[in-house]
């Protein structure tokens, strides 16, 4: 009997730089809440999750469609870009992973995140490995940005306010976010 030995997939330079990239033209489009990686094991592979408010108003192919844009853009501006439509998933800010991450770094990092202006990420990515919170798992995940719950109030604006401007198109913003290099 042979037995198998399973090789964790790594989480490349080129996938968190395109991450990134990807997030920041994304932020404004969605309003991301939480842009991460999160590790699969059942399918030993990396997906980029963007967590937003808008996901159930303004649905998912809606979300893919700008996203499959920001890709297509970001891959005519820089033909090293490596990340796939199929490697990202958009899922509610309410969503149980969100939590658990949210829980996973307050504790982890003592309630002080590093923020960065502007674009509300961390000035560099968070790990998380091997942690439970409540009951739910996470084998490994890297963060690039997780902002506090929304109260109601500020969920009601983001619903008011919908998607973010698109009169330029995605494009535009791939190429700005590209500029600021």
């Amino acid at each position: 009997m042979v037995a198998e030995a399973l090789v964790k997939e790594p989480l490349t330079r080129e996938m968190i730089q395109g991450g990134g990239e990807l997030a920041q033209v994304m932020e404004d489009h969605l309003r991301l809440i939480a842009a991460f990686w999160s590790y699969l094991p059942e399918s030993n592979a990396w997906r980029l999750y963007f967590a937003t408010p808008l996901y159930k108003s303004f649905g998912a192919w809606e979300s893919y469609r700008l996203i499959q844009q920001a890709i297509f853009d970001l891959i005519g501006a820089d033909a090293t870009f490596v990340v796939d439509l199929h490697d990202v998933s958009v899922i509610e800010d309410q969503h149980t992973l969100v939590e658990t991450l949210r829980i996973a770094l307050q504790a982890q990092y003592s309630g002080r995140l590093p923020l960065t202006e502007g674009y509300r990420a961390f000035s560099h990515g968070l790990s998380v490995r091997h942690t439970g919170v409540r009951g739910h798992y996470v084998e490994d995940a890297y963060v690039y940005a997780m902002l506090p719950p929304l109260k109601p109030e500020e969920r009601e604006k983001v619903f008011n306010r919908g998607p973010g401007p698109v009169e330029n198109g995605v494009g535009e913003l791939a190429k700005r976010s590209r500029r600021k290099k």
